[in-house]
């Protein structure tokens, strides 16, 4: 196998299924990581909280289930202001911009139950 083929095949392998919405994809397209750190995603923005840690903060949010409280996040981004940063910041507005399956797997993605 010639290295082009290699390379085919390995994307070929790790892209999603033919109409399931990659999270990674959506994260990258939406501009998150300019904001936001998110070591899996190799993302080292410094406007926004880390992502790395969603699963401390969900608890500290009462206990909120961890996909719950990414998409409260993404979609009311008002409602937990995480220390240290002003309200306001982050676009209101990807709860409406945002395609139902694109919201899915972009909080797939960000709770750790993503493809990519």
């Amino acid at each position: 196998m010639s290295q082009a083929e290699y390379d085919a095949w390995v994307e070929s392998e790790s892209a999603p299924p033919e109409g399931e919405v990659d999270g990674l994809a959506v994260f990258n397209e939406n501009g998150c990581g300019a904001c936001h750190v998110f070591t899996a995603a190799g993302s080292t923005g410094a406007v926004g909280p880390s992502l790395d840690n969603l699963s401390e903060a969900a608890a500290a949010h009462g206990g909120m289930e961890l996909a719950e409280y990414v998409r409260e996040s993404i979609v009311d981004p008002n409602a937990v202001i995480a220390k240290g940063y002003q309200p306001g910041v982050m676009p209101p507005t990807f709860g409406d911009t945002l395609k139902p399956d694109e919201l899915d797997a972009l909080v797939a993605y960000l709770s750790g139950k993503g493809a990519s």
